[in-house]
């Protein structure tokens, strides 16, 4: 079976896994790994036996490009990718580039080219909302919530890292109680970055603005790290008549794991779609809704 050839633009936690699941597969071949140029000069052992670029057009012959990068570039990358005929899937959950921003934005621009973009297959705004779906379509009325953390935001943490004089960060998702959630924050700082200027900046980003913050400035931020994350969504309420129908979901799982468990099972699907812009719940309507 001929290989389809698979490039990752990004290099983080997530494309590690990636990397690791793709290499299990019998599908895909990692045909090279796209990185800042900056980043070039300090490669990981990991990738010694792959190629690493810093542009994709380095590689040849690409099928599918796995988005492992911030939110804030998804959208320029992809309009990139359409433009030399790479399909490209990425596990975005940003508001501002939502699924319905991106069919509108590409969806006929790709009708006629035979690549697809599958958008949002991450667990946030994707399989989260399944399994929430599933259990409210089994009750009329109820009171439902849920629970994140303690675990790693990986996409506040990415803005943090973003920010100018930061190091390095991680930020943490904690339960405080039914609907309500903190953040906590750990930042490396580089030196002669004042952490009082960096503290507002942080705090002057709309994903923060709302939420209960605690930022702590610490010497390694390597020793908080930690990739298990847990979640939970209960629902208590009516069937039709039927009262204490009590439902609830709950895992505790490395999440970047699962993201690129995810990621790379959407792959899998891309060759049953012509030509679009798809999101996670139309691999599920099309896979388990064959009656």
């Amino acid at each position: 079976m001929l290989l389809k050839k698979v490039c990752i633009i990004g290099w983080g936690n997530i494309s590690r896994y990636v990397k690791y699941s793709i290499d299990n597969s019998n599908e895909f071949e990692l045909a090279g790994v796209v990185r800042r140029k900056k980043s070039l000069d300090n490669i990981d052992l990991e990738l010694s036996t792959v190629k690493v670029v810093d542009n994709i057009d380095k590689l040849d012959d690409i099928d599918i490009a796995v988005l492992c990068v911030p939110e804030k570039n998804i959208e320029i990358l992809t309009e990139e990718l359409i433009d030399k005929g790479i399909s490209c899937i990425n596990c975005s959950d940003d508001e501002k580039i939502s699924y319905k921003y991106m069919y509108n934005r590409f969806n006929e621009q790709i009708q006629n080219k035979n690549i697809n973009i599958f958008h949002g297959f991450g667990f946030n705004n994707g399989i989260k909302d399944i399994i929430k779906n599933t259990i409210d379509f089994m009750t009329d009325t109820g009171i439902s919530y849920e629970n994140i953390g303690p675990g790693i935001d990986m996409k506040y943490t990415s803005i943090v890292r973003n920010i100018n004089g930061v190091k390095n960060a991680l930020v943490f998702v904690e339960p405080l109680s039914m609907f309500k959630h903190s953040i906590k924050i750990y930042i490396e700082l580089n030196e002669n970055v004042d952490f009082i200027d960096i503290r507002k900046h942080i705090l002057s980003e709309i994903e923060f603005r709302y939420e209960n913050v605690d930022i702590e400035l610490v010497e390694d931020v390597r020793k908080y790290f930690s990739m298990n994350m847990k979640y939970n969504y209960t629902k208590a309420g009516a069937s039709s008549r039927a009262f204490n129908q009590n439902m609830n979901f709950n895992m505790n799982v490395n999440m970047a794991g699962l993201t690129a468990n995810i990621l790379v099972n959407g792959m899998k699907e891309m060759k049953k779609y012509s030509g679009g812009v798809y999101n996670i719940k139309h691999i599920f309507l099309n896979k388990y809704s064959k009656y």
